[in-house]
């Protein structure tokens, strides 16, 4: 699972590599998105064909670049997670433009970024990812990641504040 969450948040981190690769839409979504800092509420819905009820869960996610992530789940259980320093703590290597094939979908109130990865340890754990932006203030609201045999996560981000300070301390294990 943590694993899974690493790869997951390493998405959400890399929208600039997109955004170099595919265009004048993702280079508008990226500077959205791109702030010195982020706090959001989060709450992550997974369906699996394992279980009879989906999995639900809740918490608040922190980002500060270029490469710091605290996840926080506070519901069902409490745990937490820390990314910092990229990937020279470990043999987890962030994911780049090239690692997906990218689709852009655009509908009344959103565009759908859809990204199919193509590198192997990247399959392992999804299938497709779909982010839908807003299109009034191009921010990241969701996150949908498809799985192998109908398992899916959906991730809805909620009280996005951005460009607030964070102390260092919220970074360290």
């Amino acid at each position: 699972m943590k694993k899974f969450t690493a790869y997951l948040c390493a998405i959400l981190l890399c929208v600039p590599a997109f955004a170099q690769e595919n265009g004048d839409l993702l280079s508008r979504i990226f500077q959205a998105n791109m702030h010195s800092s982020l706090q959001a509420n989060w709450n992550q819905t997974r369906h699996s064909e394992f279980f009879a009820d989906n999995l639900l869960s809740s918490g608040v996610v922190y980002m500060k670049q270029p490469d710091k992530l605290r996840w926080e789940v506070s519901s069902p259980v409490q745990s937490v997670s820390i990314m910092a320093g990229g990937a020279s703590r470990s043999r987890f290597r962030f994911p780049e433009a090239k690692d997906f094939d990218t689709t852009i979908m655009d509908s009344d109130k959103e565009y759908s970024i859809i990204l199919q990865p193509k590198r192997g340890d990247l399959q392992q754990f999804f299938s497709q990812v779909i982010l839908k932006v807003e299109k009034n203030s191009l921010l990241i609201k969701s996150a949908l990641i498809n799985g192998d045999g109908g398992d899916w996560t959906l991730l809805e981000f909620s009280s996005i504040q951005t460009d607030k300070p964070l102390p260092d301390s919220l970074f360290e294990k």
